[in-house]
């Protein structure tokens, strides 16, 4: 009986031991620091509604760290004018799950705007003669943004994401007579969905 119970107890010991030590693989694993990365590390999303109306809005989205992500984006939407835009955006998201959840990104871009109307210069502006003019409006110039979003991954793989979104963009160039009629600062917004790879 005593070498029954000296065998238990020294058994029970070294289970307890060996629970209590760390692997290799969990010592390296908190080395190198948890990640808390969920889901795909690409996007690919775009506004399914827009096409409707003739306009278009798409983006492409990569992680680059637990809490940053890199983005690219496309549309060609109206507004006050018809507006088409390309813009590079670097996202940040606090909770460390990029890709997941809330974020607020600034873009750097350039916009292609144009307008059709008539008599569009204030002759003030422009001069008796150009004030008068009817026809089309077009310049270039280049952007900058702030935009927050939030972006739900869906399904047992994470592959699936619903964003929403609001921000501003400003219009850096150009000259007054561009800008008759259109603001330099516009209200922006997003909703898409997006597959995750």
């Amino acid at each position: 009986m005593t070498l029954f119970r000296s065998t238990l107890l020294g058994a029970g010991l070294a289970v307890l031991a060996a629970s209590s030590v760390p692997s290799r693989t969990v010592i390296a694993q908190s080395a190198a620091g948890p990640s808390t990365a969920v889901g795909p590390a690409h996007f690919l999303s775009t506004n399914p509604f827009l096409p409707l109306f003739g306009y278009f809005s798409a983006e492409y989205e990569q992680r680059l760290k637990d809490n940053v992500a890199f983005a690219v984006s496309g549309s060609h939407t109206e507004f006050d004018a018809t507006y088409t835009h390309l813009d590079a955006k670097l996202r940040l998201y606090p909770n460390d799950k990029a890709l997941q959840g809330f974020s607020i990104a600034s873009s750097l871009g350039i916009a292609w705007v144009r307008r059709d109307e008539n008599d569009f210069c204030d002759p003030f502006v422009c001069g008796p003669t150009e004030g008068t003019q009817t026809g089309r409006r077009r310049f270039t110039t280049p952007t900058f943004a702030i935009e927050t979003n939030y972006q739900w991954l869906l399904g047992r793989s994470r592959s699936t994401a619903i964003t929403v979104g609001i921000g501003a963009k400003r219009y850096l160039g150009g000259n007054e007579r561009d800008y008759q009629g259109i603001e330099r600062v516009l209200p922006t917004g997003r909703l898409s969905i997006g597959y995750g790879f």
